[in-house]
């Protein structure tokens, strides 16, 4: 099993806890166990925006109220979790949640909640582009997603624009390829030793 921590730019001291990364990398999974490992809650950002909208997936809201919508109602979203709940608790940020090319105000404020109220830890499959899409691609047909990318190329050129945009504000890189679940919360955890 190959999990990598191949970065840490600073250390873990304090606070809640979001996980990043392109779509279907495994966000949720992630998260999920670490907040049970630790005994403490878990949110799935996509989730409370489901919630908070009454539709089924994000891709329904997108498809229904348009992309512009829906990052303003996931925007407004962050700002309740991260400003009204100072516990500890672990996060699951959607897969476009800090990529540019919206409305790059909406991004640069989301950048900034995550920088200022979390510790951001980004999971990635691998450091190779043509493993990462040879990996998440196939998992975008599960009628939950909406990338607004047509086919493996231009899906390619999205996550390395993403990719990029997720480093830069990560405090802990992650690579996860062709390990289990167990593997990654304990790499993970090693690096948590304050939380």
């Amino acid at each position: 099993m190959n999990v990598k921590v191949v970065k840490v730019k600073k250390k873990y001291s304090n606070g809640s806890i979001t996980i990043s990364g392109p779509s279907a990398v495994g966000k949720n999974t992630i998260s999920k166990h670490l907040a049970e490992k630790y005994h403490v809650p878990f949110y799935d950002l996509d989730e409370l925006i489901c919630q908070s909208t009454k539709f089924n997936t994000t891709k329904e809201i997108i498809d229904t109220l348009g992309h512009a919508k829906f990052k303003e109602i996931q925007h407004q979203e962050l700002i309740n979790l991260l400003t009204k709940n100072f516990n500890k608790y672990f996060v699951a940020c959607g897969g476009e949640i800090l990529r540019e090319g919206y409305d790059r105000n909406t991004i640069l404020s989301n950048r900034k909640l995550i920088n200022k109220y979390t510790y951001n830890i980004c999971i990635i499959p691998s450091d190779d582009i043509d493993e990462i899409i040879r990996i998440l691609y196939p998992r975008l047909d599960d009628g939950k997603r909406n990338t607004r990318t047509t086919g493996i190329a231009e899906f390619k050129k999205y996550t390395e624009v993403s990719i990029h945009q997720y480093f830069e504000l990560a405090d802990m890189i992650v690579y996860i390829h062709d390990a289990n679940i167990d593997s990654i919360v304990y790499a993970i955890a090693e690096e948590l030793t304050n939380f």
